[in-house]
């Protein structure tokens, strides 16, 4: 794999964390019980801090996390 195509599929993960992120706030906008919808949204804020984002990019993940919760807030 080139490194170009592993920086798209960086970004792809990336950026499909985040229309996860985006997905499961809606759904908390309109049942803020959902069990699944705060499962997700935990699960991505571990991601967020886990040692598999470390490996993929070098972005600040606390800036990451912080700017999704500051959006959909």
């Amino acid at each position: 794999m080139s490194d170009n195509n592993m920086k798209q599929l960086v970004v792809a993960i990336i950026n499909q964390a985040v229309k996860d992120w985006e997905k499961a706030d809606k759904q908390l906008t309109t049942n803020p019980t959902y069990r699944q919808a705060l499962r997700t949204k935990q699960e991505i804020s571990e991601f967020f801090q886990g040692d598999w984002y470390f490996f993929l990019c070098d972005l600040n993940p606390d800036f990451v996390h912080q700017n999704l919760q500051e959006q959909y807030v």
